[in-house]
Formats: C-alpha cells, sequence, structure tokens
C-alpha cells in the first residue's frame, strides 16, 4: 500500500461526498412573536433558511487542511526504522468565523457584526439559526434569541407606542436607561443590578410582557397597513428607526446594559413561556461566552418617533 496515494484517494473522496447543504427550517413562529419594524434581526432574510453550500465546503477544506497537517507529521516525522521523532507541534487555536447570514449554525466560535453595535464574539451550540445574531426556533412559541441594541427611547407605553415616546427623551447613561425600562407601564420589572459581562460592567434587569394582556388593545403598525398584528414596543433603536417589540404576550426579556467605553449597549436575551430548561441552558451558555469588542461613542441624534 502507498500511505500518499491512499490518504490522496480518501481525502478526495471525503470532499466530494461530503455534506454541502443543511435542511431548510422556518422562522415564521419566531416572526411572528418578535417585531423588529426594519427587518434586520428577524425580517425577510431570515425567513428560508437554505444552507449556503460554500459554508460546508470551508469547513471541509479547514478539515481538509487539518487532515494534510496530520499526514504530513505522520508520514515524514519518523525516524528512518520506524521508531521516534519529533513530538507533536501545538497548532494554534482558530480565528473566529464570521456569524452566517442563513442556515444552521455548526458549533464553533463566531464573530458577530450588528450594523449599529458593537461586534462580540460569541460560542455557538448545535441547532441554533443563523440571520445577523443567534435564534432557535423549532416551530412553536418556544423561539430564543440574542439580540444587541443601540437604545435611542423608550415607549412612554409599549401598548400604546405609535408616536408616543419619552419626553424628554431618555438620558444618555446606563442608568438613564436601566430606570426607564425599569419603570415602563405595562411590564413587570426587576429591580436593575450591578453586573458585568464580555468584559464590561453595567446594569441587569428582567422584563416580561403580562401574560394576560390584551393585544388587541395595543397599536398596530402603521407601516404594514390596517391588517398589520398588534403589537407591544419597548424602545427605538438610536441610530436606525428600528423598533424592539413582540407580537404576542408572556415573552420574557433577561436584559444587560453596558458602558463599552462610552457607548451604551443593551443585549436582550429573549425566551417565551414554551422554552425549555435545555433552551435557556444554552442560550445562558452562548451569553456567558461573550467577548465584546470595543466601538468609538456615537454622538446621539434626535430621537423622534
Amino acid at each position: 500500500m502507498n500511505p500518499d496515494t491512499d490518504f490522496d484517494h480518501l481525502a478526495r473522496t471525503w470532499l466530494q461526498d461530503g455534506p454541502t447543504e443543511m435542511p431548510d427550517r422556518s422562522l415564521q413562529a419566531a416572526l411572528d412573536e418578535v417585531h423588529v419594524t426594519s427587518q434586520r434581526r428577524f425580517g425577510a432574510a431570515w425567513r428560508t433558511l437554505p444552507m449556503h453550500s460554500n459554508v460546508w465546503r470551508t469547513a471541509a477544506a479547514a478539515a481538509f487542511a487539518l487532515l494534510i497537517i496530520a499526514a504530513g507529521a505522520y508520514l515524514f516525522g519518523r525516524a528512518p526504522g520506524g521508531t521516534g521523532g519529533p513530538g507533536p507541534i501545538p497548532s494554534p487555536s482558530p480565528s473566529p468565523q464570521p456569524y452566517p447570514t442563513s442556515g444552521l449554525v455548526a458549533p464553533g466560535t463566531y464573530l458577530v457584526r450588528p450594523p449599529d453595535a458593537p461586534a462580540y464574539t460569541v460560542t455557538m451550540p448545535a441547532d441554533w439559526q443563523a440571520g445577523g445574531e443567534p435564534v432557535k426556533n423549532d416551530g412553536t412559541p418556544a423561539s430564543l434569541a440574542l439580540m444587541t441594541w443601540r437604545v435611542g427611547n423608550v415607549s412612554a407605553d409599549p401598548c400604546q407606542w405609535v408616536g408616543n415616546l419619552l419626553n424628554p427623551p431618555v438620558g444618555p447613561t446606563v442608568d438613564d436607561l436601566a430606570t426607564a425600562l425599569a419603570n415602563q407601564p405595562r411590564r413587570s420589572a426587576t429591580t436593575p443590578m450591578d453586573v458585568s459581562l464580555g468584559g464590561y460592567s453595567g446594569k441587569y434587569l428582567e422584563l416580561t410582557v403580562p401574560i394576560d394582556l390584551d393585544f388587541a388593545t395595543c397599536s398596530q403598525d402603521p407601516g404594514q397597513g390596517p391588517t398589520s398584528p398588534h403589537f407591544f414596543v419597548s424602545w427605538v433603536g438610536l441610530t436606525t428607526d428600528e423598533t424592539m417589540g413582540f407580537a404576542r404576550p408572556g415573552s420574557h426579556d433577561r436584559i444587560w446594559i453596558l458602558d463599552v467605553n462610552g457607548v451604551r449597549l443593551l443585549l436582550d436575551a429573549v425566551d417565551f413561556p414554551a422554552a425549555t430548561a435545555q433552551d435557556r441552558g444554552e442560550l445562558q451558555s452562548i451569553i456567558d461566552s461573550i467577548h465584546i469588542e470595543p466601538m468609538a461613542p456615537t454622538p446621539s441624534p434626535s430621537t423622534s418617533p
């Protein structure tokens, strides 16, 4: 047997027959539950999930390169008599991969770059979806998500939210935003407490949308016309016209508001009552793995609705 020829054959066969596509899965349940007007996080790009073959071929190429390295160490590192040889050379830790825009996310460490917030690295478990930031949905109301926000202002009443922001707007500090959210009407809120996450300090609180809230009494999205669902909207973005809200009761927000070198960053870990303990544990493991990259401060623009 020629080990070089045998290895080449196995490697070529593996690359030809390896997986190139993951099955499609719908995120419509998440779209029905969490409403972001710009569709950046829960929008059209997330409605279908064909796995780009390039993602898997890139992974295959990386694995193939590791096989070549291992084969080279085996074939060329042995002494002539087949005994001994140099010890193994440690390989450097791989750099985080860019977070995918579609498909299921393979377990690993990724760099997420939200368009208006600091980038962060995160380690993902299996069975989570891509599309901008981490989300998990199994076609039921058990969806979970992690989202980052630069908040510009807070709804004075999240049920009657259209044209109804705080006036004067919420102040620029971490404490200002934590206090405004904790005091927001129609919310069940915990008292903000000191916390650190991803290398930065700030405040932590939890919010829920009451399970008995009649959503038919809440405002519709004017941009979607008279057939729009009724939404419960908590805040608006700082540098965009996005709004963050929900289309059904019972959502649970675990919120970290951090000072990232003068940039106020909100991380929102969302789950719904049907989420399992395993789901919530996976979401917590993602949060625990976060490392936030620094970002230069941005002057606060007008926060008119």
